[in-house]
């Protein structure tokens, strides 16, 4: 009887250590569904449910696309990361910035400016030889994209901005870059708070 037991729990034993693990419970989780850069619109195929395991999937989490198509996103998101009402700038607010204002990549803006930039700041954008305001009050729309050390520009340029300026801005900015040999002065405003 005794050997009978000694039996059957060695056979518990074997059986509940081949076992598949139990599965956790996932949860649907939106994702990029391929690399996504700052401050473009969310448009269809740009993003997937995926499924999760609860326990990692990020609080606040968007659960299907209709929760962010159509809305910008205030940074780059790689494929497959979750999207959170952080990552996108609210519905139903127009244009970044308001009406009257576009959105405009600014490119050759150095490493240490783009460093302290921020999706939300306020920035004056001044030429660098002349000190003329190019533009005044910018909204950041997005997170700067920040080149890699190999990719820096001959004038020490490390990447781009996105920025919400009024259309005569962006036109005067346009004219500009084409006389500019140097990096545009970035005024960044203070911080509220």
């Amino acid at each position: 009887m005794l050997s009978a037991l000694l039996a059957a729990a060695a056979c518990a034993l074997v059986v509940t250590a081949f076992a598949p693990p139990q599965v956790d419970e996932t949860v649907p989780v939106l994702v990029a569904a391929r690399d996504l850069v700052g401050g473009a619109l969310v448009v269809e195929g740009d993003v997937a449910v995926a499924r999760w395991p609860a326990q990692v999937a990020p609080p606040g989490r968007l659960t299907e696309p209709g929760q962010a198509l159509g809305r910008a996103l205030t940074t780059s998101v790689g494929a497959g990361e979750a999207l959170t009402p952080t990552r996108l700038l609210k519905s139903g607010t127009g244009p970044p910035g308001g009406a009257d204002r576009v959105v405009t990549a600014v490119a050759g803006v150095d490493r240490a400016t783009l460093g302290v930039l921020r999706a939300g700041d306020r920035v004056d954008l001044l030429a660098p030889a002349t000190g003329a305001t190019l533009a005044d009050a910018a909204l950041v729309v997005a997170d700067p994209v920040v080149a890699s050390g190999d990719d820096l520009g001959p004038d020490g340029a490390a990447g781009s901005v996105l920025l919400a300026l009024r259309p005569a801005e962006a036109v005067a900015l346009a004219r500009a870059r084409a006389d500019l040999d140097l990096p545009l002065v970035v005024v960044v405003r203070a911080r509220p708070g």
